[in-house]
């Protein structure tokens, strides 16, 4: 479990996960109310980002958390997460060519 704490050392926000073969699965977040505006769950995922890279895990799924049966599946197949989209910026004349190549093919 990861803590966030303030310099007086009062926890406010923390986070548990669960760790498969080369992928890790987020479990659950919680934190304190009164400092929600202050980025408490954002440096709890920075630091646990940096402690996954210094372990040298590959993947990292934050979808599953909270839900038991989802996160013990998707953590038995050690799965490489897929983006839900992606954006690339292309020259107007690359994106004509590369549509006139798709339908030649």
């Amino acid at each position: 479990m990861l803590v966030s704490e303030t310099p007086e050392g009062e926890a406010v926000a923390a986070h548990l996960t669960l760790y498969g073969k080369k992928s890790t699965v987020s479990w659950s977040s919680a934190r304190d109310p009164a400092f929600s505006l202050r980025g408490s769950i954002a440096l709890l995922y920075y630091n646990k980002f940096l402690d996954l890279q210094s372990r040298n895990f590959e993947y990292t799924n934050v979808m599953a958390g909270n839900v038991p049966r989802f996160a013990n599946f998707i953590i038995a197949f050690s799965p490489k997460l897929v983006p839900y989209y992606s954006v690339t910026l292309e020259n107007k004349r690359y994106s004509i060519l590369k549509a006139l190549y798709k339908i030649a093919t």
